[in-house]
């Protein structure tokens, strides 16, 4: 029982981070069609800079993956939390489409850490028998991560226009996401670092997946 309810302590506080992270994804949807009305945009602009984040994400997890399995999954997630939301605290500043098109890409190539190194600490830390159980609860992130995303950017860009939908979302998943990684290493302690047979076999079983946007 002991040993199940560390476990759910791993999976929960992953979680966490993982919403956290979509604070400062998906808030573009919310956010920036009220920038295209203000600063007088094409929307071919938005389709160029969605475009953009979709490829610099799929480039980002291939080289994180990469970086996951030389130098371990703390340092990438703690960069990557970081530089996200600098990038959203940035982009909400900005009023060029070039640069917003340069901010975004870089903002997906950072969160493109948040999902590999994630699976890489759940798969290597759980129990090997209950890790399909625990990566089903985990895999809920995505879905109330679209969620609460939209509510809390709706909120915020309602209260306090388009450029907070930004600034705010990206202050939140740098400070929150910086506490909650300390808390998950913590929890975790030792289990993750070294590579331990069974925790081989979960990262193998696991990598290859992916993730709803």
């Amino acid at each position: 029982m002991r040993t199940t309810l560390k476990n759910i302590g791993f999976v929960l506080t992953s979680w966490t981070i993982y919403v956290l992270f979509y604070l400062s994804r998906l808030n573009f949807s919310v956010a920036f069609p009220y920038a295209i009305e203000e600063l007088s945009l094409s929307y071919t602009a938005m389709g160029i800079i969605s475009g953009l984040f979709s490829l610099s994400y799929s480039l980002g997890q291939i080289v994180s993956g990469y970086f996951v399995v030389v130098g371990g999954p703390w340092t990438l997630l703690l960069v990557g939390a970081v530089l996200s939301g600098l990038s959203n605290v940035v982009f909400g500043c900005l009023g060029s489409v070039e640069w917003f098109a340069v901010m975004w890409g870089l903002n997906r190539l950072f969160q493109s850490v948040a999902w590999v190194s994630l699976v890489e600490i759940l798969a290597t830390a759980l129990e090997g028998e209950g890790l399909g159980r625990y990566m089903g609860l985990f895999n809920t992130s995505w879905a109330l991560g679209i969620s609460i995303t939209w509510i809390v950017t709706g909120f915020v860009v309602s209260a306090l226009g388009w450029r907070f939908g930004f600034v705010l979302n990206g202050v939140m998943t740098a400070t929150l996401c910086c506490l909650s990684v300390a808390t998950l290493r913590r929890l975790v302690g030792l289990r993750v670092g070294g590579y331990p047979s069974r925790g081989a076999q979960n990262r193998g079983a696991w990598r290859g997946c992916s993730v709803f946007d």
